[in-house]
């Protein structure tokens, strides 16, 4: 079972990165869909997405809420889940805490 719940949060990352980059009005930066982790109910789905420039956060994450229905109800779809979860929206900072970490190692050093 946990295999096949890994092989669908990936198939849904794939599918919502994918529907991201189609229906997000985002120019002046990226973003990046990370992890997805559906629930064991399939009622909702976290999604994980890292932002540059770093500041756009808040743009990036009202634009992607704008659009969720459209998105879960299309990935959901694609996927052939039997229901549409609510999708919500997590900010992945690992990129910029390993940057953070390489910088105080460098200072150590």
């Amino acid at each position: 079972m946990a295999v096949d719940n890994r092989r669908l949060n990936d198939l849904l990352r794939q599918k919502i990165a994918e529907l991201v980059n189609q229906l997000v009005e985002f120019y002046n930066g990226l973003i990046t869909v990370s992890y997805v982790n559906l629930s064991g109910d399939g009622q909702e789905a976290k999604v994980g997405v890292s932002v540059l420039p770093i500041g756009l956060y808040g743009t990036a994450l009202r634009q992607l809420r704008k659009n969720s229905a459209e998105i879960a109800k299309r990935a959901a779809r694609a996927s052939r889940l039997s229901k549409i979860p609510r999708i919500i929206w997590l900010i992945d900072d690992t990129a910029e805490r390993a940057a953070d970490l390489d910088r105080v190692m460098e200072q150590v050093n």
